[in-house]
């Protein structure tokens, strides 16, 4: 359960992406919650052209694990920011809490425990469409949007709502917007709104896989995880030339960072990372490397023993570095080739159910690499065939999904790979059950096959025979 506890964290944020699409419109509202991927690249990126003048062919270096090192920056540090008190604590801000009487959403908006004077709050319904994307200012004439001044004391109220779950904007008069939603219901009182700002920032850049900036990309930041006053909060803003970006008025937490180049985050090049923020602090956050600060780093996925693993989609591969953890979704050929800047990464894959297992680290270094990713030991290969003869027997096959058994009400899913046969990464040693729901696996026990990896195991094959009774 503790293994699997990650990728549940990433699919509760698919989730809330697509709820947040749903409310404010696919085609307009890029404000998304939670996703996942990174530093360089979403679906993975296109190969790379040589460069001009042509280059020495890329090292190749089969070795996994190497020592660690402190990484190069990936872009130009952030300016200096001054030592910012602590973010406020659940307690102090228990103090703003309450609820908002019946067909009526009240707020107040805090820099820190400390409520700001003046500011702009938007509203609209999800049933007319929501708050659309771009400047706040522009909704006004927008006759589904309804807007309130933010007083001295920070609050803001608007009444006689019909019932109906409603997109939420707050603008201070620094310009940190923040948006949020909140569910009007009959006749029931609603939770008070309470928006925190603080003293930390996000900042970082945009660029393609030749190391150009990306002008005019869409860029989304929300929090996961512990959230001041239990708000999901998110916020947008739009790549400058230089491929730029910035998000000030952050508390601590973590974080969740979505760029795409359309207003629709589910376009498959979008990218997700993940970052940590301390309280009061700014994080850099690029994705991708200029030309001259990063080098390309090209291979594939491979078994323990050195052999191409051809797994179906969904297979992911996780970089991380300074703090910053990036996802690239592979396609079927299992094949990568991304830009990125020197230092120490340290990787993991992800397949199947949101099931991830680490896979080492690596050192990039100062000139183009040529290296693949072996998955770690043991690599569990499940041969099926079916007691039913023919085409219907072939049918079942393809329906087949086979799983392991584990404590909790999460099975480990095996993930299906172009030879056929299902796959589990990463088994530890000791004994394990195999299922097939739906089609049980024949002479066993209750359907359950079991069977034990040793210490020394670093592949093992399993044939089973599947079919109904």
């Amino acid at each position: 359960m503790r293994r699997a506890l990650p990728g549940i964290l990433i699919l509760l944020v698919a989730a809330f992406l697509g709820l947040v699409l749903a409310r404010t419109g696919c085609e307009r509202a890029p404000t998304p919650a939670p996703g996942r991927e990174g530093v360089a690249g979403a679906h993975p990126a296109p190969p790379l052209p040589a460069p001009p003048g042509g280059v020495d062919a890329p090292e190749r270096d089969d070795a996994r694990a190497v020592e660690a090192r402190p990484q190069a920056p990936v872009s130009e540090p952030p300016s200096a920011t001054p030592i910012a008190p602590a973010d406020p604590t659940e307690a102090e801000l228990e103090a703003f809490a309450g609820s908002a009487p019946p067909k009526t959403i009240e707020g107040i908006v805090l820099r820190g425990a400390v409520p700001i004077r003046g500011g702009r709050v938007w509203i609209a319904a999800s049933s007319a469409g929501g708050l659309p994307w771009g400047a706040p200012e522009t909704w006004t004439d927008a006759g589904a949007v309804q807007s309130a001044s933010i007083g001295a004391d920070g609050r803001f109220s608007f009444e006689g709502l019909a019932s109906d779950d409603y997109a939420v904007c707050a603008r201070a008069e620094d310009g940190a917007t923040r948006r949020t939603w909140v569910a009007v219901t009959g006749d029931q009182s609603s939770r008070r709104i309470r928006i925190v700002l603080g003293d930390g920032g996000l900042r970082g850049r945009v660029f393609d896989d030749l190391g150009a900036p990306c002008a005019g990309w869409q860029v989304a930041v929300n929090n996961w995880g512990r959230m001041l006053a239990g708000e999901q909060l998110v916020a947008g803003a739009v790549t400058d030339a230089r491929g730029a970006f910035e998000f000030a008025g952050l508390t601590g937490g973590a974080y969740v960072v979505t760029i795409c180049p359309a207003t629709n985050f589910n376009d498959p090049r979008r990218r997700v990372a993940f970052v940590d923020l301390p309280p009061g602090e700014w994080r850099t956050v690029d994705f991708g490397a200029t030309a001259e600060a990063g080098h390309v780093w090209s291979g594939g996925i491979v078994t323990p023993r050195g052999a191409p693993l051809l797994l179906e989609p969904p297979l992911a591969l996780i970089v991380e570095s300074n703090g910053v953890r990036a996802q690239w979704p592979l396609e079927a050929d299992a094949q990568f080739r991304l830009r990125i800047a020197p230092g120490v990464l340290r990787l993991a894959l992800e397949y199947g159910h949101m099931r991830r297992v680490d896979a080492g680290e690596l050192v990039m270094p100062e000139h183009d690499l040529g290296r693949d990713v072996a998955v770690p030991r043991c690599l569990v290969r499940v041969r099926a065939t079916s007691s039913v003869p023919g085409a219907e027997g072939q049918e079942r096959l393809a329906r087949l999904a086979l799983a392991l058994k584990v404590n909790g009400p999460y099975d480990h899913r095996g993930q299906r790979a172009a030879d056929g046969h299902t796959y589990f990464l990463g088994l530890l040693p000791g004994e394990h059950v195999l299922v097939s729901p739906g089609l049980p696996i024949q002479g066993v026990p209750r359907g359950e096959h079991r069977f034990r990896v040793l210490p020394e195991d670093d592949e093992l094959d399993l044939d089973i025979v599947v079919g109904d009774g």
